[in-house]
């Protein structure tokens, strides 16, 4: 088993580590551009979703409230990255602050979120996300 650390000499980890920073990358990306498909294809059929509103939301209800009209999102920073690799699975941790409109009201975020991945069949998913409100 793999150390939960970065790629420090180990190359085969390394490519991970490059694998999932370009998909959070497309992950936020499909969010500010609001791009459900990419949205779904980023989770395993029933992810764990903790949210900063109601504790828990399902996936359906996660992809349409991101894909929907609402909220609109510009811009988007992702600061405090992390990622930790053990063998199969990545753990994810970033703060992220966002400014938009969500129907027609405007709101900023700042959340510390938790993801963890899943590399199944060639695949990485997130089996787990955690948004946390920082006041």
């Amino acid at each position: 088993m793999l150390p939960l650390s970065t790629s420090t000499g180990n190359p085969a980890v390394a490519r991970h580590e490059r694998t999932i920073k370009r998909q959070a990358d497309a992950w936020d990306f499909a969010i500010v551009n609001k791009i459900p498909g990419a949205i779904n294809d980023n989770m395993t059929g029933s992810p764990a979703l903790i949210d900063r509103y109601d504790g828990t939301t399902g996936k359906n209800q996660c992809v349409e409230g991101i894909g929907s009209e609402h909220p609109m999102i510009n811009p988007y920073q992702v600061d405090d990255f992390k990622l930790r690799i053990s063998q199969n699975t990545a753990l994810l941790t970033h703060t992220n602050e966002m400014n938009g409109t969500c129907k027609g009201k405007a709101f900023t975020s700042h959340d510390r979120h938790t993801d963890v991945y899943v590399n199944a069949n060639g695949a990485s998913k997130a089996v787990n996300i955690q948004t946390t409100r920082i006041k």
